[in-house]
């Protein structure tokens, strides 16, 4: 499991003016099955679709 927090604050400096402090934080958890009495990780796996076609719009594109 992978968690994503984001956290944007916006400080004002003294004088005049501000900033903005961005901070990311990652974290990720290995998940478990259990098989037969032996723990094996959980795998992830991408599937990338089949493209059969494409349609192009266009505006402007009269005769």
């Amino acid at each position: 499991m992978k968690t994503v927090q984001k956290v944007i604050q916006k400080k004002r400096i003294p004088g005049g003016g501000s900033r903005k402090i961005s901070q990311t934080s990652n974290k990720k958890e290995v998940i478990y099955q259990d098989k037969n009495g032996e723990k094996v990780p959980v795998t992830q796996s991408i599937v990338k679709p089949k493209i059969e076609g494409a349609i192009i719009i266009a505006t402007g594109a009269r005769k």
